[in-house]
């Protein structure tokens, strides 16, 4: 073969073809009298060339799927961020001091950052020039994205303020609520336990009636709360009820000073 109708074809382009894969660069397919070439004809290099060419397809993925596996690997990421966030809400919420606000806010941050990210590669996908049928494929997957977004992210609540953290951690505790009693009777202030641990209301009604008195009647349900939290172990309940108590204690003490002043005044009177 002359050099006209011929070309060398060198080893290790020969051997990239046989391996399936492609090491080499453009500009060494051109390289002739090489002694470590193959001479073969030009119809040959054709054929070889178009081979190394389906090859290359093969190995090297279209744009639109690893664009869309750059899409996975962020939702991916992004998930066990938003779970880490609504438990650290509902932790705030509760009044509980494991989870700081600002890291919470931070880790907002970091979600909308990802969620960013998504509405970046969806519209890139959408707008990759291919034939028709990819066209509805890009068209279904910035949709699906945008709902995503949408639903699963921009969903979140919203975390509350310094202030509003501040109010929860003191009802944490213990909330009252006030008790309208007969006339002549001084409004009575019942606690109610809102720790997420909560006594067995059944038993209030194995508590024995020592008096009349509601506020007697109280504080003996809290001591039978008290019991309870203490044998499940519930030492930071156990805390709360006993304050409570003690501020039932104190309303007690106070009623019934105002009551021996009065009775005092109405023989002071006769």
């Amino acid at each position: 073969m002359c050099n006209s109708c011929s070309t060398f074809l060198p080893y290790e382009i020969a051997k990239s073809i046989v391996t399936s894969v492609y090491t080499l660069n453009k500009g060494d397919t051109t390289i002739k009298n090489d002694m470590d070439s193959i001479r073969i004809c030009n119809h040959c290099m054709g054929l070889l060339e178009t081979r190394r060419r389906v090859q290359i397809s093969q190995i090297e993925k279209p744009l639109i799927c690893q664009m869309y596996e750059q899409l996975h690997k962020v939702k991916c990421e992004l998930e066990p961020l938003v779970d880490l966030y609504k438990k650290m809400y509902d932790s705030i919420m509760d009044g509980d001091s494991k989870y700081s606000l600002q890291d919470a806010q931070s880790l907002r941050a970091s979600i909308a950052k990802h969620a960013e990210q998504l509405d970046i590669i969806s519209k890139r996908i959408l707008n990759i020039p291919e034939d028709e049928t990819n066209l509805k494929i890009q068209a279904a997957i910035r949709q699906a994205t945008y709902q995503y977004i949408k639903e699963y992210v921009l969903n979140q609540p919203v975390l509350p303020t310094p202030a509003e953290i501040e109010k929860i951690k003191k009802g944490r505790s213990y909330r009252v609520t006030e008790v309208h009693q007969p006339l002549g009777i001084p409004k009575i202030r019942k606690v109610a336990v809102t720790t997420g641990w909560s006594p067995d209301n059944a038993s209030e009604n194995n508590v024995p009636d020592v008096s009349d008195d509601p506020l007697l009647q109280q504080m003996n349900i809290v001591r039978n709360y008290i019991q309870q939290a203490r044998k499940a172990n519930r030492f930071e309940e156990v805390a709360s009820l006993e304050e409570n108590l003690k501020m039932l204690k104190e309303t007690y003490m106070s009623q019934q000073k105002r009551n021996a002043g009065s009775r005092n005044e109405s023989v002071g009177q006769e």
